[in-house]
């Protein structure tokens, strides 16, 4: 019901246009920025991380990511994937964005399915949930390390 209320009332470039207004605002008052995305906000970040806005992306199980696959990231990116998706085939789209051989990209799977590190879901799996929260700790500390 949220993604048809997402489809209908906004949009994936709708959405787009508003976080990358909120980057350029965020931008005037913080040096570095990142973007961290679940589900239809994931496909969002990736298509953030073309942008010289963010400093680095994070995009949870952003199933609409195969309608964008020739983007190219500009900043680091982590991509986390469920092993199964009930819409597309998760490791036909780990594979495509895989041979793009993109250096800021990294792309990780995880046991479960749509949802599985919300706690709040019957999708959720804690132990893949906290096998992908530690990945992105480890991600934000490498990219945090510089600043």
């Amino acid at each position: 019901m949220a993604y048809q209320n997402f489809v209908q009332n906004i949009g994936i470039d709708e959405g787009s246009k508003q976080i990358t207004n909120m980057l350029i605002q965020l931008k005037q008052e913080y040096d570095e920025v990142g973007v961290i995305g679940f589900s239809v906000g994931a496909t969002m970040s990736w298509l953030c991380s073309e942008s010289n806005l963010c400093n680095f992306v994070i995009g949870c199980y952003g199933s609409r990511i195969r309608d964008y696959i020739n983007r190219s990231p500009v900043c680091p990116t982590l991509l986390i994937f469920p092993a199964e998706e009930q819409t597309f085939d998760v490791d036909s789209l780990i594979n495509s964005l895989e041979q793009k051989r993109e250096p800021l990209l990294e792309i990780k799977k995880f046991y479960g399915v749509h949802g599985f590190m919300n706690p709040f879901s019957q999708t959720f799996n804690k132990e893949s949930a906290d096998q992908a929260f530690q990945t992105i700790s480890d991600f934000l500390e490498k990219q945090l390390a510089n600043y």
